[in-house]
């Protein structure tokens, strides 16, 4: 599990944007337990694919 702190990190996409993401549906919402996000292989992979798009 991560914390949205955390996939900011990893993925170079600030938690912001992470979170506009979710509001507009591109990223679906977490469901969060202690503050982390047990996200699946999927969703990281999508959030990778994502900050792929906006670097060079």
């Amino acid at each position: 599990m991560y914390s949205i702190s955390d996939i900011a990190r990893l993925s170079g996409i600030t938690a912001f944007t992470l979170r506009y993401y979710e509001k507009i549906g591109v990223l679906p919402k977490p469901r969060r337990q202690a503050e982390r996000r047990p996200e699946s292989g999927s969703t990281m992979t999508r959030i990778c694919n994502l900050s792929g798009l906006f670097t060079d």
